[in-house]
């Protein structure tokens, strides 16, 4: 029987804020407000708000949302150093 390994809390939380970061660096770059943004991903303002303080685990969902109204891969967006956001 496959057993999941346990998750380190440090482990755990590095992408949400390497994804909280990288929102961050995106919207400044490109002069944005956090309005903006949600608009672009179709999200709420208080959950984009959210994510970017990490205090919210996005969903693939709304990662693959941020990723459509960014243009940024979903990957790239949860990597510690992405490629030229």
């Amino acid at each position: 029987m496959y057993r999941a390994p346990k998750l380190n809390i440090q482990t755990d939380k590095r992408s949400r804020k390497c994804l909280s970061k990288n929102l961050l660096e995106y919207r400044k770059r490109l002069n944005l407000s956090r309005e903006s943004l949600a608009l672009n991903c179709e999200l709420d303002i208080k959950y984009l708000s959210r994510i970017e303080n990490c205090d919210a685990n996005a969903s693939l969902d709304v990662l693959d949302k941020l990723s459509h109204g960014t243009g940024i891969s979903a990957g790239d967006l949860i990597t510690e150093q992405p490629h030229e956001l």
